[in-house]
């Protein structure tokens, strides 16, 4: 079942039957901190906006101001929900169903009992938490961008361990990131073995002209990069 809740400041169905961002926000109206008040604060009205991992729309509601706003996610219940919260707030955003990865081809998804925590399959033990599978298709961000023709100003991601495909499917994309642009990518410690694994991901991304400006939460935090002038 669906209920609205005002979830810093805007209205949002929230589906009862999930116990990972909808119990979350019905229970504490917010969550990870400081990020949400972070990204609304940061976009900028003509900012083109991408949102992967968009889920039921928490940050991509945080992003209103911009002037076009892409909402990525793979889950159709998910996508759903995410089209009627941007209905529910006169965001005209465009919604695609896919997950974005270092390749363009169907893949098998992990699709989790909570709402905010499935996953493309990888080489990593499935957690007891999947409930299944499902196909979907992957797109590369390049692809993306290509495709609609767009240079992103603002791009969060939060896509369960995904951050390292992602980043390597963005090797054209990222050089045209405007300076001034951002990333906010929350980036799984956690799920890799080798904790050392993200390190050339934060090289590469630095490579690009990207700078870490703040970092939010602990274990899988959000981390906040500015694209600079060197």
């Amino acid at each position: 079942m669906l209920v609205e809740r005002i979830i810093h400041g805007s209205p949002m169905l929230l589906d009862t039957e999930d116990p990972g961002l909808s119990a979350e926000l019905i229970e504490n109206g917010t969550r990870e901190g400081e990020t949400p008040d972070r990204i609304e604060g940061l976009v900028q009205p003509g900012w083109t906006c991408i949102d992967i991992g968009a889920n039921l729309g928490f940050y991509t509601l945080r992003m209103h101001r911009a002037k076009e706003i892409f909402a990525i996610e793979p889950v159709p219940r998910n996508v759903e929900i995410l089209e009627k919260n941007l209905e529910l707030n006169n965001i005209d955003a465009m919604v695609i169903e896919c997950a974005i990865g270092d390749r363009c081809d169907t893949v098998s998804f992990q699709v989790a009992h909570q709402s905010n925590w499935g996953s493309v399959v990888n080489d990593r033990p499935k957690p007891m938490f999947i409930t299944h599978c499902i196909d979907v298709d992957m797109m590369t961000l390049d692809s993306l961008t290509s495709v609609f023709d767009i240079v992103p100003d603002f791009l969060r991601f939060d896509i369960e361990g995904g951050e390292i495909d992602l980043v390597r499917g963005a090797q054209n994309t990222l050089p045209r990131m405007p300076i001034g642009s951002w990333l906010c990518g929350e980036f799984h410690f956690p799920l890799f073995d080798d904790h050392n694994a993200l390190l050339p991901t934060f090289d590469n991304l630095m490579s690009h002209g990207f700078c870490i400006r703040d970092s939010i939460g602990t274990g899988s935090p959000n981390i906040f990069w500015e694209k600079c002038s060197f």
